[in-house]
Order: structure tokens, then C-alpha cells, then sequence
């Protein structure tokens, strides 16, 4: 469906998505605060959290900094998120 670009990304109409693993996040405030908190990210265009899942998908501008950003607020809110590794690995 996506044209993968390997390590839990794939680029859509210019925006790169990533996709982080999050661990323990599964209520809606959780979710809420962190896409809330998240979108006030310069170079952040979205973020959504999928509880389900347990992935948080990042549409940002291609600045490493909007990731780790995401990656800070999570871990202040008390959990876990790292980038999704590549499939296989």
C-alpha cells in the first residue's frame, strides 16, 4: 500500500511517515497527550497514536530532531518509543 523506504518509514507526497513502536501508552489521555504535545513539534505536520497497535505514525518534514522530539515526550509521560526496525531484522 505504502512505498517502503526501509526502517520504519515511507514517504508520502513529499512528507516522510515514521513509525515508532510505543510501549505501555494504551489509554486515550496517553494517546491524546502525546499526539497533542507531539503536533507542537517544529517540522511535525501529525501524529497519531494507534494503542492497538502500539505505534505511533510521525508525518514529518525529514528533520531527526521532530523524531527524537516525539521520542522525549513519550519517555517524559512515563513510557517507552523507539523507531520500528526494518522487517526481517
Amino acid at each position: 500500500m505504502f512505498p517502503w523506504a526501509g526502517d520504519g518509514y515511507y514517504s508520502l507526497m513529499g512528507s516522510i511517515t515514521a513509525i515508532l513502536e510505543v510501549n505501555g501508552a494504551r489509554c486515550a489521555s496517553c494517546s491524546y497527550a502525546i499526539e497533542h504535545m507531539g503536533r507542537k513539534l517544529p517540522g511535525v505536520e501529525e501524529v497519531r497514536v494507534h494503542p492497538d497497535s502500539q505505534e505511533i505514525h510521525v508525518k514529518y518534514g525529514g528533520d531527526p530532531s521532530a523524531l527524537e522530539g516525539i521520542i522525549r515526550i513519550v519517555s517524559r509521560l512515563g513510557y517507552e518509543a523507539r523507531l520500528r526496525p526494518e522487517p526481517g531484522l
